[in-house]
């Protein structure tokens, strides 16, 4: 009672192609998690019975049921919901976080279109032609997270630089204790440099900064760059970690740039 269980589902489909029809395999899987796995059935399987989601969480007192599924499932599971009224209250559809990934990732290169960026991974020979393509479409995860995983710490290390001097101007005392826990390369200092920036005040100062530069037009671009590829790591150590608040608050840190780049389905 009180614990909150989480649901897969996707379709299995075996030798769906062959010429005759014959001998293929159609079956949705449905997994229940809690720490653990809890149980998996097949549904739409000859002499095994079907257990939906929605009364095995009856059975284990459980008020909503979160089921994650695929592009082409979570339709499926929306008319359902609306056509059942026990379902509107009790089942909660979720996308998988590889397409929201992959949408956000192409809401990246929506931003990114016409900034050469694509011409930095080629000349440094980072990616090809035909992958450079792929990412900006939001295709081959892999090659994406890496492709936009590299530039982050160049332009991070562009960005301190005019960072601090603001930092002098706006809080010299707080700059005097950076200052001096940059340059100790003592290893044990280096928690303390981490709990620092971890600071409430290091995020205001850094809004604060960013908002005295909202006149620059190329710096609020190359900044909200940044800013995009940040929610996609948040989201993605979300996603590995089990970590649910950070997931809903990555999630809706994407939710402004969904709109601008008109991924309203995602944005909904």
């Amino acid at each position: 009672m009180n614990q909150f269980i989480h649901y897969t589902c996707d379709n299995i489909d075996i030798l769906d192609e062959t010429l005759d029809g014959k001998y293929i395999f159609h079956a949705t899987q449905m997994a229940a998690w809690q720490q653990m796995l809890l149980c998996r059935c097949f549904s739409h399987l000859p002499g095994v019975p079907s257990l939906s989601p929605i009364s095995l969480g009856s059975c284990i007192l459980s008020e909503h049921t979160v089921i994650t599924v695929d592009e082409a499932l979570y339709c499926r599971f929306m008319e359902l919901k609306w056509s059942v009224p026990e379902y509107q209250e009790k089942l909660i559809p979720r996308l998988d976080g590889l397409h929201i990934s992959m949408n956000f990732i192409k809401a990246i290169g929506q931003h990114m279109g016409g900034s050469e960026l694509a011409e930095v991974w080629l000349e440094s020979g980072l990616l090809g032609q035909g992958a450079v393509e792929l990412v900006l479409a939001g295709k081959a995860y892999n090659k994406y997270m890496r492709a936009h995983k590299l530039p982050l710490q160049p332009l991070w290390r562009i960005l301190v630089p005019t960072f601090l001097p603001f930092l002098t101007e706006s809080n010299n005392d707080y700059h005097t204790e950076l200052f001096i826990l940059v340059n100790d390369e003592t290893p044990e200092r280096i928690p303390e440099l981490v709990s620092l920036l971890m600071q409430e005040r290091v995020r205001n100062l850094l809004a604060a900064f960013i908002e005295s530069k909202s006149e620059d037009v190329n710096f609020i671009f190359w900044w909200q760059y940044m800013d995009m590829v940040s929610i996609l790591l948040l989201f993605t150590r979300a996603q590995r970690d089990g970590m649910w608040d950070l997931y809903l608050h990555s999630f809706s840190q994407m939710l402004p740039y969904f709109k601008w780049y008109d991924h309203l389905n995602y944005a909904r």
